[in-house]
């Protein structure tokens, strides 16, 4: 049986809550970002979409950082 969370144990025992509410707070944003993901490629059903979300991403989210 192959442990995920192997070794984990001892920065909960060292951290009390705040490991805990660290595991809790990271695993939240990867749901969001999951549910982020899935709804940009359901909106762009095309073969390919995932990287056609990069492409933008790189070609159009650089120059937003430029202008913020």
């Amino acid at each position: 049986m192959k442990r995920n969370f192997y070794g984990s144990t001892e920065s909960i025992k060292l951290a009390d809550p705040s490991a805990i509410l660290a595991y809790l707070f990271g695993g939240i944003i990867v749901y969001f970002i999951t549910r982020m993901l899935n709804e940009m490629l359901v909106e762009e059903l095309t073969l390919g979409a995932l990287l056609l979300l990069q492409l933008l991403q790189l070609l159009f989210g650089s120059l937003l950082l430029v202008f913020i």
